[in-house]
């Protein structure tokens, strides 16, 4: 039986990683950031009810990511470095506002010290970075999964230090089993009754369906890649615990069949039930003019265009994130061919 050890998985992707990997009958170790054991079994105290038949498979360590050894004990190091054969990097802070500095330390330092354990580890088949299609930050056009660099610059931190540690990770590549996911925008339901964190694309929809965005960048003849969590879940253990792999690099996204802005639209028009006043502007420098006009008579729009000003941009730089090679690795012909249907029910 495989023994991954998973990063993030009481973030928002990280409950359909746990569900596939149980699926692939592989057993759990779930690093939680947490001060005491007792702390980091209570954040998952409620994850791990939709799994009470898996619990034997199911082991919660408190970990600090940033620190040596993980922050974990001694005897808890060496017993995953001497049972571990596949690592799944995917915590993250994908809060876009914060500094660089801040970001930096939550994605690429962690990154580090998560690939100075998996040179421990003697048994390891596998460590699956989660990056982001959004590393190819201000480009446009189509990106190819095997390009990476550039110098195009990025529209927030959260893109910058990822694409900071996918470099750290590419620099690895000779003496570690690597293989790097990059999923676009992950749909996940708007959470109406808890604090859970909410995706920029889950929140960006809410707001426009509420008529708060009225000038929106880019034309609305562009796509935008969005993917249903599960769906890319089930992409990346597939490939994950293969025993080989073909690339180094997998787009998780729609590509082709990503919708139109207008097709999303259009779904939180019929979802309001009312025409939306929509305005698109074209490129960032016509649309922060644009804002600046309509939050004049529009006050109360200030906090708003303030809150999405991180990534409400990324609709001025269109981009089709190309997936052949997950395509040919899944011997499939598509892949999340309808998006529009798969939020739509997510977002009722």
């Amino acid at each position: 039986m495989n023994t991954v050890v998973l990063t993030g998985g009481t973030g928002i992707f990280g409950k359909f990683l746990i569900a596939d990997l149980l699926k692939n009958h592989s057993k759990i170790v779930l690093l939680v950031r947490a001060e005491t054991q007792k702390e980091a079994e209570d954040r998952v105290k409620n994850l791990l009810k939709a799994y009470s038949d898996f619990t034997g498979r199911i082991k919660i360590l408190k970990s600090d990511l940033v620190k040596d050894d993980l922050g974990l004990s001694q005897k808890d190091y060496l017993d995953l470095v001497k049972s571990t054969t596949h690592i799944i990097h995917a915590a993250a802070s994908t809060r876009f506002t914060l500094p660089l500095i801040e970001a930096r330390r939550n994605n690429v330092e962690t990154t580090k010290k998560l690939l100075s354990f998996a040179e421990n580890c003697k048994k390891l088949k596998r460590f699956g970075f989660i990056s982001t299609a959004f590393v190819a930050g201000k480009r446009s056009g189509i990106i190819l999964e095997e390009e990476f660099k550039h110098t195009a610059g990025f529209l927030n931190t959260y893109e910058e230090s990822k694409y900071e540690a996918e470099t750290f990770i590419r620099s690895k590549i000779n003496s570690l089993p690597i293989v790097i996911f990059r999923p676009s925008l992950i749909i996940t339901p708007l959470q109406k009754t808890n604090n859970s964190p909410i995706s920029a694309l889950t929140l960006g929809l809410f707001l426009a369906r509420k008529g708060f965005l009225p000038v929106l960048p880019g034309n609305e003849n562009n796509k935008l890649d969005i993917i249903e969590g599960a769906i890319a879940s089930r992409a990346i253990i597939e490939v994950l615990l293969k025993k080989s792999v073909l690339y180094l690099t997998y787009h998780i996204t729609s590509a082709g069949n990503s919708p139109q802005i207008k097709d999303l639209i259009s779904l939180i028009e019929g979802q309001s039930g009312k025409k939306l006043p929509i305005r698109f502007c074209g490129n960032i420098e016509e649309f922060t003019t644009q804002v600046k006009k309509i939050t004049r008579f529009r006050p109360d729009l200030v906090a708003i265009y303030k809150k999405t000003q991180s990534f409400l941009p990324e609709l001025a730089f269109p981009k089709v994130f190309d997936n052949s090679n997950l395509l040919e690795e899944l011997k499939s012909k598509t892949f999340s061919t309808k998006p529009l249907e798969e939020l739509k029910i997510l977002l009722k």
